[in-house]
C-alpha cells in the first residue's frame, strides 16, 4: 500500500477543499441555507444540501450520482455522444 504522503494528500483533496460548503444561498425569508458540499474529503462529486436555521439541521436534498442514473436526463452517455459529434437532446428531462 502506498503511503498517504501530504502532497498526495493535498492533491487528491484539492488542495484541502473537498468537503467544504459552497455556493451557499440563503432562503428569502432566512430560514434555510441552500449550499453544495461533497460527501467526504476526498470526494469530488457535490452534492445539494439544505440547512433549516430553526432546528439546526442539514440534509442533503440532491445526488447527482442518483440522479444521472435516472431515464430521461442526459448523463455520461450523453457526454460521450457530445464529444464523439452525435446529436443529443436539446433539453434534459426530468419525468
Amino acid at each position: 500500500m502506498t503511503e498517504l504522503t501530504f502532497p498526495r494528500q493535498y492533491a487528491r483533496t484539492q488542495r484541502l477543499t473537498l468537503g467544504e460548503p459552497r455556493n451557499l444561498v440563503v432562503s428569502p425569508d432566512g430560514l434555510r441555507v441552500v449550499f453544495c458540499r461533497s460527501a467526504a474529503g476526498d470526494d469530488p462529486v457535490n452534492n445539494l444540501w439544505v440547512l433549516d436555521l430553526a432546528c439546526g439541521t442539514e440534509r442533503m436534498v440532491a445526488d447527482p450520482r442518483t440522479l444521472l442514473d435516472r431515464p430521461g436526463l442526459v448523463g455520461r452517455e450523453g457526454h460521450r455522444a457530445t464529444t464523439y459529434g452525435q446529436r443529443q437532446p436539446d433539453i434534459a428531462r426530468i419525468p
